[in-house]
């Protein structure tokens, strides 16, 4: 069994997420939206460095799938921003749940996906996005799972994977 589960969220780099979520609602029938600017981030690194990572997000249905228009407005160390920053219309990372980060995180730099960022929400979240362009074009995205972010995903009416 593998320590991920499939494919939970896709994220496209938008420059406005307010906006691109009025969008998708229209376009694609995602939706309703739950827009988050600078979401604030704790324990941020990169590649063993202390960094920083200023972010806005819309959050909305899409089928059974969640998905989330991202758009990254800052980070650090240097270097982190060209690796985390898609522009508009891009994907950006595809996320899936793990019951331990570091079992999963172990996966991927297995798989030639090396970590990028390292994180936890202010709300003890934790988060890891692995850099897997060359294989699949995007990030990916894993989070431990949690409560908050479980219960996020049911107040939006997506079903958990496992």
């Amino acid at each position: 069994m593998s320590p991920m589960s499939g494919i939970a969220q896709v994220a496209y780099g938008v420059t406005d997420p307010p906006t691109a979520a009025s969008r998708w609602e229209e376009r694609h029938g995602a939706g309703p939206f739950i827009v988050n600017p600078h979401i604030e981030l704790t324990d941020v690194v990169h590649r063993g460095e202390v960094g920083s990572l200023d972010h806005s997000s819309a959050y909305g249905r899409w089928g059974n799938v969640m998905v989330e228009l991202i758009e990254v407005h800052d980070a650090e160390p240097a270097g982190l921003l060209d690796l985390v920053t898609t522009g508009a219309g891009g994907l950006h990372h595809a996320a899936v749940f793990a019951d331990d980060l570091d079992v999963a995180a172990a996966v991927c730099e297995g798989l030639g996906h090396p970590e990028v960022v390292r994180a936890s929400t202010s709300h003890g979240v934790r988060f890891a996005w692995f850099d897997a362009r060359r294989d699949l074009g995007h990030l990916v995205e894993v989070y431990e799972r949690h409560p908050l972010l479980t219960g996020f995903y049911e107040r939006l009416e997506i079903v958990v994977p496992d």
